[in-house]
């Protein structure tokens, strides 16, 4: 049984280290809700000039920062984090 899981870990790992895409929206993810977070006051506004700053510096992945700035927005207006 562990090496039935084991074997299928591996396998998730090797197809997510396949998915170029994946790993964009996760880095471009965790770098928006990093800078929000660090931000004096996580708000929506401060998140979309975060999102801004980061499509003005990579331009060539604004649908993938989108989509990044989209699952952020959903996850922290969830819980209530944002003071606004």
């Amino acid at each position: 049984m562990i090496q039935k899981h084991t074997h299928s870990a591996i396998n998730q790992i090797e197809v997510y280290a396949s998915d170029p895409m994946q790993q964009q929206f996760d880095f471009y993810r965790t770098a928006l809700k990093t800078r929000v977070m660090q931000s004096l006051t996580a708000t929506p506004t401060s998140l979309r000039v975060v999102k801004d700053e980061l499509i003005m510096q990579h331009s060539h992945d604004q649908a993938i920062i989108e989509q990044a700035y989209h699952s952020v927005q959903n996850e922290l207006i969830q819980p209530a984090v944002f003071d606004e």
